[in-house]
């Protein structure tokens, strides 16, 4: 089943408008503002949708949920193809919300599941890392894809009709999965769903140890995202930059450099991805354990998070590419396969996707939040010629909130080692 799950993973990551998608809105005519108002409606539906339909998952089957999550992406790809106009947008949006709020924590339920039954409890980082490497592995192969899919059709927008293929192909792999991995529910209805639900809500702000990992997925893993939002136009302003200083400006267009450019950084990306997920279950235990593996990779991201902020103010955009690399291929990697351990030693196995959804939720909150203001802020602080130094309050998201998570967790420690409450 690992080859079938980390097939599902490499479809998964066929998404070969990913690295085009902020500049296929841009060239539909979306300001960042109007960018940053869709992807925070995404992020608020997908906190609605998340923790209910992970119950709806734990009850009525999780690999059926799963198919019902990937026909809606086929239906929201094809809007998002169709450049219908903002107000068609949000539709599409609110269908991929829908998609990514049944996958949510639904298909690594399934995989610890099966690790369960196996009597394989202790290789859950380890397998789980193995699975994501094979996801990015797809991330890769999706980039170069990709590329070649936007220069041929000369469109950013093109790219999305292309990804409902291996999405469509997916639906099979997965109606191929042993139907024991549906969990056979003791009871279905409204009313399983609504106590499933609960009892997750329940846990997850009673138990200590669950309501921390969940506030460090937000802040860890959420800046991260909103931070990869605004990559795509950074690798874009870099790549004409390059243009214009290079011998080839009277050969290339703007638009095939940026197709390169942005093709070849998500490659190398995604290669990233897939090294440091492979190696995350080495990395846990050369740390000594999952948690002190995440405390490392906390101090991390505070570093690269300052040095990411100062390339973008100077100007810097090599090397501000380069620690987002570093970021989210490397240290995102290494935390996601150690977290979800951490997940799943604390989680009751029978709402497993229920709580992964929670987690997933948490990371939405802070996109959505986030995600107007920043896009209103680089609106506002753009000025000609100096595009990349706009991009700043991207990377001040990431240092805020690292660096309040830090501070909270050092003062709550001081205040148990002295007795007092913090």
């Amino acid at each position: 089943m690992l080859g079938r799950f980390s097939l599902y993973g490499f479809l998964k990551n066929q998404r070969y408008h990913e690295p085009f998608f902020v500049l296929a809105l841009r060239e539909q005519g979306l300001s960042f503002l109007d960018i940053g108002l869709l992807v925070s409606a995404g992020s608020i539906l997908v906190n609605v949708l998340e923790v209910p339909f992970g119950a709806v998952a734990d009850v009525y089957g999780r690999r059926r949920c799963l198919i019902l999550a990937l026909v809606a992406y086929v239906l929201a790809f094809g809007l998002f193809g169709a450049a219908p106009g903002l107000p068609g947008l949000f539709v599409a949006i609110a269908l991929y919300s829908v998609g990514e709020a049944f996958r949510g924590g639904t298909h690594k339920a399934m995989i610890f599941d099966w690790l369960r039954a196996q009597g394989r409890e202790a290789e859950a980082s380890a397998a789980y890392g193995y699975t994501r490497s094979w996801s990015k592995r797809g991330s890769a192969v999706s980039a170069a894809t990709g590329a070649v899919i936007v220069l041929s059709m000369g469109s950013f927008t093109a790219a999305f009709w292309w990804t409902a293929i291996p999405y469509l192909a997916n639906i099979v792999n997965l109606a191929g999965y042993p139907s024991s991995l549906d969990r056979a529910p003791t009871e279905v209805g409204l009313g399983a769903v609504v106590r499933a639900t609960w009892q997750a809500v329940r846990s997850a702000v009673t138990l200590a140890p669950l309501r921390r990992l969940l506030v460090e997925s937000m802040v860890f893993e959420g800046s991260l995202k909103l931070t990869a939002n605004y990559l795509q136009p950074l690798v874009q302003l870099w790549a004409v930059g390059l243009l214009a200083a290079s011998a080839l400006a009277a050969t290339t267009t703007d638009f095939a450099i940026t197709v390169i450019a942005a093709g070849a950084v998500y490659f190398v990306l995604g290669l990233v991805e897939a090294m440091a997920s492979a190696r995350a279950g080495a990395f846990s235990r050369r740390a000594g354990g999952d948690a002190d593996a995440v405390r490392r990779l906390w101090r991390v991201h505070l570093a690269c998070s300052v040095a990411l902020l100062a390339a973008l103010l100077f100007g810097a955009a090599a090397i501000a590419i380069g620690l987002f690399v570093i970021q989210f291929g490397i240290a995102r990697n290494l935390f996601r396969a150690t977290q979800l351990a951490r997940y799943d030693a604390q989680c009751p196995p029978e709402l497993a996707a229920t709580v992964l959804s929670l987690e997933s939720q948490a990371q939405a909150l802070l996109v959505a939040v986030a995600a107007p203001l920043v896009g209103w802020m680089i609106d506002t602080t753009t000025t000609q010629g100096h595009e990349v130094r706009a991009l700043w309050p991207a990377a001040v998201v990431a240092v805020v909130g690292v660096s309040g998570f830090l501070a909270v967790t050092a003062f709550s420690q001081r205040g148990a080692n002295t007795g007092r409450l913090p």
